[in-house]
């Protein structure tokens, strides 16, 4: 912590949870049963997910981080390959220090679902002007979502994979055919 503070290393930790501007904010906020009821109207909106798209701006979002480097994400490509799904991202450092960063991948399906995190990816040591390539391994069962009728987990096709260095900043978006 003392090399933190004291600029010998590099704060490179994100947040695990999003933080609101102000108190009553938020896609969950109202917590208190009237007349014994409880209505859970965000349904699966909680969390991260019910910020995104939100007319609401927090002031911290989930996975925003901080440090030296200066991100410029140049281009994205989906594969699949059996049953993995991959987004390849080109990134560079334009900043005048060695950086480390965090590329993750969040999935808009279509329809009204929310938006989720499927993976992420580290790129180490990247020094300033370097292009580097990160292959983000998307976790399957971050894909599936719950059909109500079938009573039952499904994998829907379609949605967009959103590179991002957190979900308040999207920095590219591929279509997941």
């Amino acid at each position: 912590m003392a090399d933190v503070l004291l600029g010998t290393t590099e704060p490179t930790g994100r947040l695990v949870t999003t933080f609101p501007a102000a108190d009553g904010d938020g896609p969950a906020w109202k917590v208190t049963p009237d007349a014994g009821t409880l209505d859970y109207a965000e349904g699966t909106r909680v969390g991260y997910r019910g910020w995104y798209g939100s007319a609401m701006e927090p002031a911290f979002w989930f996975g925003a981080g901080l440090g030296w480097g200066v991100w410029e994400y140049r281009s994205a490509s989906h594969r699949r390959t059996g049953d993995s799904e991959l987004l390849t991202v080109v990134l560079a450092n334009t900043a005048n220090r060695v950086s480390r960063e965090v590329v993750q991948v969040y999935w808009q399906p279509d329809g009204s679902a929310p938006v989720r995190l499927v993976g992420y990816a580290i790129a180490d040591d990247v020094v300033p002007g370097e292009e580097r390539t990160v292959t983000v391994a998307c976790d399957p069962r971050a894909f599936r979502l719950w059909d109500e009728a079938a009573s039952g987990w499904i994998t829907p096709p379609g949605g967009t994979l959103l590179g991002a260095r957190g979900l308040g900043d999207i920095r590219l978006e591929v279509p997941r055919g």
